[in-house]
């Protein structure tokens, strides 16, 4: 079933965000995406659809 996410969820996704932007973008060191993630949990995700 799918549904909104909600704060109990953030850590979840940003663990699959990394994990998706290590793959897709393998050509781009990991350790950008290691320090990107702080990043995506502050700011970038809580902020969708906004």
């Amino acid at each position: 079933m799918i549904r909104k996410s909600n704060k109990d969820d953030l850590d979840k996704i940003v663990h699959l965000w990394y994990e998706v932007s290590l793959k897709a973008h393998d050509f781009i060191d990991k350790e950008y995406w290691k320090t990107s993630q702080q990043d995506m949990k502050e700011k970038y995700i809580p902020h969708r659809g906004r």
